[in-house]
C-alpha cells in the first residue's frame, strides 16, 4: 500500500510543473503591455492565458476583477483555418463587440453592439481592404487600405522608411553586445490626431537601447495623424504601434 502512494505521489509532483504551464498570469499596464516591475501606476489590467481541448483561452480582467475581454484560439477543422473569437465586455459586463478572425490571413468580421442591437461592422476581408458599415448601412461608410479605427499615420510610407533610413543609428551598447531585433514602439494618439506619448510595446524582447533609439527617431520624425475612429465613427483617442527592426550584417 505505502508502495502503491509512494509512486502515486511522485507520479504526481512530477505532472505538477506541466499543470502550471497551462495556465499563465499576467500583469498588464494600460496599452496592454505586460509591465516588467510591480510599481502600482503602471498595473492596469490582469491576463489569463490557459489552454483547454486545443483551444487556447486569453482572459484579461481589470483591478476590479471585472471581465474586459476573451479570446478563444483554435483550429476551426470545418472550416480548415485557424480561428480567433474575440469578445469584449464594459463595466457592467455587457457584450458590447465580438470579432471572428482568420489568423491564417489575417481577415476578420468585427460587430460592435449596444444592448443586443448591432450598431457597426468592420471587415477585413481576402481583397486586403477596410469596411466599416454604420447601422443598418448596406454599403460601408469607409473603405480603405487602412484600419479607420486606428491611428493613421500623414506621411507617405516611402517617406517615413527614408526617414528612419537616414536618421536611425545602431546604438554603439547593442552593437559591442551583437544585440538585434525588433523594437515594437507602441504610439497614443488623441481624438485631435496629436501624438500623446510613444512606449515600449515588446518590453524584455529586445535590448532597452534599441528601443530608445526608436522612440528618439520617432520623435525626431515628428509624426502627424489622422485621429482613428470609435464604433459610432466619431474620432476618438487610440493607440498602434510600429515596429522598428535592427539587424547586423
Amino acid at each position: 500500500m505505502h508502495k502503491y502512494c509512494f509512486i502515486f505521489l511522485i507520479t504526481f509532483l512530477c505532472f505538477q510543473p506541466l499543470i502550471a504551464q497551462e495556465r499563465v498570469v499576467l500583469k498588464l499596464n494600460k496599452y496592454l503591455v505586460p509591465i516588467q516591475d510591480n510599481t502600482p501606476e503602471a498595473h492596469a489590467f490582469n491576463q489569463v492565458i490557459s489552454e483547454k481541448d486545443d483551444m487556447a483561452i486569453t482572459k484579461t480582467y481589470d483591478l476590479q476583477n471585472r471581465l474586459v475581454s476573451q479570446k478563444k484560439e483554435k483550429y476551426n477543422e470545418e472550416l480548415g483555418y485557424h480561428e480567433a473569437i474575440t469578445s469584449t465586455y464594459d463595466s457592467l459586463q455587457n457584450l458590447v463587440s465580438s470579432e471572428i478572425k482568420n489568423l491564417d490571413n489575417s481577415s476578420f468580421v468585427k460587430v460592435f453592439l449596444e444592448g443586443e442591437q448591432v450598431v457597426s461592422k468592420l471587415t477585413y476581408l481576402e481583397d486586403k481592404i477596410y469596411y466599416f458599415y454604420r447601422g443598418n448601412m448596406d454599403s460601408a461608410w469607409i473603405t480603405g487600405e487602412f484600419n479607420p479605427m486606428l491611428p493613421k499615420p500623414k506621411i507617405d510610407k516611402k517617406d517615413f522608411q527614408k526617414a528612419l533610413a537616414k536618421e536611425l543609428h545602431y546604438p554603439p551598447e547593442a552593437r559591442n553586445l551583437r544585440e538585434t531585433g525588433t523594437a515594437l514602439v507602441g504610439i497614443e494618439v488623441d481624438e485631435n490626431g496629436q501624438l500623446i506619448h510613444l512606449y515600449w510595446a515588446n518590453p524584455g524582447e529586445v535590448h532597452p537601447s534599441l528601443i530608445k533609439e526608436a522612440i528618439r527617431v520617432l520623435e525626431k520624425i515628428n509624426l502627424d495623424f489622422e485621429p482613428a475612429i470609435d464604433y459610432q465613427g466619431n474620432p476618438t483617442k487610440a493607440f498602434f504601434t510600429i515596429p522598428i527592426r535592427f539587424a547586423m550584417s
